[in-house]
C-alpha cells in the first residue's frame, strides 16, 4: 500500500534557523546536501522503497517498487544541487535578494510534494513499504 506520509516539513526538520536566514550561496555544496538530506531524514524510512505511480496492480493492491527512500533522496539532492544556479537566479528575480538556505530548503520539500502527491504529473511516485518490492523481485 502506498504511505506518501514521509515528507518532513522544514518547521519539523529540526535544522537550525541561523543557518536557515544565510544565503544559500555562502555555503559549500556539500552543506546544502547535508541540510536536505537531514531535512528528510527518519529513521522509520528504512524499509521505504519508491515506486513510479502508474506501476500500480489493482489485483494484488501493490506497486513495482525500484530503490530504497534513502537512496532516492540521494539522487533528488544530486539533481536538485545541480539547479543551484537557476534556482539562485529566480529566487533573486521573484524577491530581489539573495536567497536564503532556508528558502533552498523548503523549495526542495515543495519539489518533493510535487513528486509524491501530484499524480497528475508524468513521472510521478509513490513511496511502498519493503514487502511490496519482495513482491516485486518474485515475480
Amino acid at each position: 500500500m502506498a504511505k506518501n506520509l514521509r515528507i518532513v516539513e522544514l518547521a519539523d526538520g529540526g535544522l537550525d534557523q541561523a543557518v536557515m536566514a544565510q544565503p544559500a550561496v555562502d555555503l559549500p555544496t556539500k552543506q546544502l546536501a547535508d541540510l536536505l538530506y537531514r531535512s528528510q531524514y527518519k529513521s522509520e524510512n528504512q524499509g521505504i522503497y519508491v515506486a513510479p505511480y502508474e506501476s500500480y496492480h489493482a489485483d494484488s493492491d501493490t506497486y513495482d517498487a525500484q530503490e530504497p527512500y534513502d537512496q532516492y533522496l540521494e539522487h533528488m539532492i544530486a539533481d536538485y544541487l545541480g539547479e543551484f544556479a537557476t534556482i539562485r537566479e529566480e529566487a533573486q528575480r521573484h524577491f530581489h535578494r539573495e536567497m536564503s538556505v532556508g528558502y533552498y530548503v523548503e523549495l526542495f520539500i515543495a519539489r518533493l510534494h510535487r513528486k509524491f502527491e501530484n499524480h497528475q504529473d508524468v513521472g510521478s511516485l509513490v513511496m511502498v513499504d519493503g514487502y511490496e518490492k519482495e513482491l516485486t523481485e518474485l515475480k
